[in-house]
């Protein structure tokens, strides 16, 4: 760990997270204060943050999160509440490398043109015969 990483990493456990002026405080330049997570995602810092957030804890808050809940206005009920539970088990699984980060998922956007000879992929690239319709 560099002298910048631990003036951020025990700021970091001090005051329980990050602030705007901490990694001018450290010493860093302004294109690394204006983008922190290339400081944040370095690996002293991420062992760091499992040291301070044992994965046994993680899944206890994501345990608790399982039950969150608020209070609705309209009925004076309590309910659940979702975005609170998905948002503390989404952090929990990040911070650990669980989860989406690893797996992006990317859409594809596929146009089909139909005619009166059926469907046809469109520029025909394939050189596709049309599908024809069924009588």
């Amino acid at each position: 760990m560099t002298t910048k990483q631990a003036i951020v990493a025990k700021e970091m456990v001090v005051n329980g997270g990050i602030d705007s002026n901490l990694l001018a405080r450290a010493g860093y330049s302004k294109a690394i204060q204006h983008n922190p997570y290339k400081v944040l995602r370095s690996q002293a810092i991420q062992e760091l943050i499992k040291d301070q957030l044992p994965l046994t804890e993680a899944f206890k808050a994501h345990r608790e999160a399982f039950k969150a809940s608020r209070w609705n206005d309209f009925t004076g009920e309590r309910e659940e509440d979702h975005s609170i539970r998905l948002r503390a088990a989404t952090e929990a699984y990040k911070v650990h490398g669980i989860g989406q980060q690893n797996n992006p998922i990317t859409n594809t956007q596929i146009n089909i043109l139909y005619d009166g000879t059926g469907y046809i992929p469109p520029d025909n690239v394939l050189g596709l015969k049309p599908t024809m319709k069924r009588k």
